[in-house]
C-alpha cells in the first residue's frame, strides 16, 4: 500500500504536463478561427463552431477541434503532433492518393492545394483560418445568407450539406448561448439578404476574396461560379474535413 501511495502522485504529477499540453493544442484552431472571424467580419462564434464539427476530437455533445486532423476515402484520423500529420499526408499522396481534407477547417488538397505552397502550410492554423473565412464569405455573397454558405462550405450534394449545417448551426448556438443577439442577428442576416444586396456589395468594392471556382473545401467544383474574378489572393495555408 505505502509502494502505491509513493507512485500514485507521480504518475499524476508525470502525466500534468500532458494534459495541459493537449489542452493547449485544442485551442489552437479556435484562437485562429476567432481571429479571423474578427478580421474578415464573420459572425462571432461560426468558423469556431466550423472548425469544432469539422475536426471533432470530443464527443457530439462537446465537440472539441483538434488541428492535426486529417480524413482520407472519409475516414478520419488524429494524431498528437503536427509532424505525424504531415507524415501521414505525404505517404497517402505518394501512393497515389489526391483528395485529402486537412488540418483545422478540413481543406481538400485536390481542389485547394493549388492555393498553399505545401502540405506543411495546409496545416498552419493561422493561414488556413485565414483562407477558410474569406471562401466562406465568398460563400455569402454567392449564396445570400450564412446558412447556405455553411452548408456549402462542406457540400454542394444537399444529402451531406443539410446534416452538416445542421450540426455548425447546433454547435454555433451554443457557442453563442451568452450572447443570444447575436444568434437572432445572424438569423436576421441569413433571411434579410437579396439579389440585389448582393449586387450592391459588389458594385461597393466589398473587399473579399472570390474564388475561380466556386468549390467546396472538401467537395467538387460547380459548373458555372456567379463571380469570376482573375486576381486570386495567394496565401499560405488550408483547411480539412469531411464528415458528410
Amino acid at each position: 500500500m505505502s509502494i502505491i501511495r509513493t507512485i500514485l502522485p507521480v504518475i499524476f504529477v508525470a502525466s500534468a504536463p500532458s494534459m495541459v499540453a493537449a489542452a493547449d493544442t485544442s485551442e489552437t484552431c479556435e484562437n485562429a478561427a476567432r481571429n479571423a472571424e474578427h478580421k474578415h467580419v464573420l459572425p462571432n462564434g461560426l468558423l469556431q463552431a466550423i472548425t469544432r464539427v469539422e475536426t471533432n476530437r470530443g464527443t457530439e455533445e462537446n465537440p472539441t477541434a483538434w488541428p492535426w486532423t486529417v480524413n482520407t476515402d472519409g475516414e478520419g484520423h488524429w494524431f498528437n503532433s503536427r509532424n505525424e500529420a504531415e507524415q501521414f499526408v505525404k505517404e497517402k499522396q505518394f501512393s497515389g492518393s489526391n483528395s485529402i481534407d486537412i488540418g483545422c477547417f478540413q481543406i481538400n488538397t485536390k481542389w485547394h492545394g493549388d492555393k498553399f505552397g505545401s502540405v506543411d502550410a495546409m496545416f498552419d492554423p493561422k493561414g488556413a483560418a485565414e483562407y477558410a473565412a474569406k471562401f466562406l464569405n465568398s460563400l455569402k455573397l454567392e449564396k445570400g445568407d450564412w446558412k447556405a454558405a455553411v452548408a456549402a462550405y462542406h457540400s454542394r450534394l444537399p444529402e451531406k450539406s443539410k446534416r452538416y449545417s445542421q450540426k455548425v448551426t447546433k454547435v454555433f448556438s451554443e457557442l453563442n448561448e451568452e450572447n443570444p443577439d447575436e444568434v437572432i442577428k445572424v438569423v436576421e442576416r441569413s433571411f434579410g439578404a437579396t439579389s440585389a444586396t448582393r449586387e450592391e456589395s459588389l458594385r461597393g468594392g466589398v473587399s473579399l476574396l472570390i474564388f475561380n471556382k466556386s468549390t467546396p473545401l472538401n467537395g467538387s467544383p460547380l459548373p458555372d461560379p456567379i463571380v469570376n474574378m482573375n486576381a486570386v489572393v495567394p496565401l499560405v495555408a488550408g483547411k480539412s474535413k469531411n464528415r458528410g
